[in-house]
């Protein structure tokens, strides 16, 4: 399946540049917007940036081709992760991270019910929890990571 995806995204013309591992000095130069992230058994946070439903039809419509986007799985393909899902920057002088989720169709889905959705919301606690180890790595990078908002979705 994972094959799949990536052939897909190649054949649309991905790059996997557009993924990265976080750093303290990459972080204050991330633009407003959501991205997906999973952090590794080692501590390392890989994320890439979430295009907007809105930005991707529009780049479709534009270009007439389908546009090629990454997933969770693609930042640590094969290897197990303590957490993954998404957090969003919003941007005032800096940048700061104003909301997370534990929210993925790739990891902890568990097909307790037929969507990601119904499964966080019933098992919700599993999902948070893992967020400890986001933040754990964003310490150890010093980022700072007070005042989050903590989303389901």
């Amino acid at each position: 399946m994972l094959q799949h995806e990536y052939r897909k995204f190649f054949d649309r013309g991905g790059d996997t540049r557009v993924m990265e591992t976080l750093t303290q000095a990459g972080f204050d130069t991330l633009a407003e917007g959501e991205y997906f992230f999973a952090v590794s058994l080692a501590g390392k946070i890989r994320f890439g940036r979430e295009l907007l439903r809105a930005e991707v039809e529009h780049l479709e419509k534009q270009t007439g081709r389908k546009v090629p986007r990454a997933n969770h799985a693609f930042l640590f393909p094969g290897e197990p992760v303590l957490t993954a899902g998404a957090f969003f920057i919003e941007k005032d002088d800096v940048p700061k991270i104003a909301r997370v989720t534990a929210q993925s169709g790739h990891y902890f889905y568990s097909n307790v019910s037929k969507t990601i959705r119904e499964d966080i919301s019933q098992r919700s606690d599993h999902y948070l929890l893992t967020l400890g180890h986001f933040f754990g790595a964003l310490r150890d990078l010093g980022i700072p990571y007070d005042n989050i908002l903590i989303s389901k979705f």
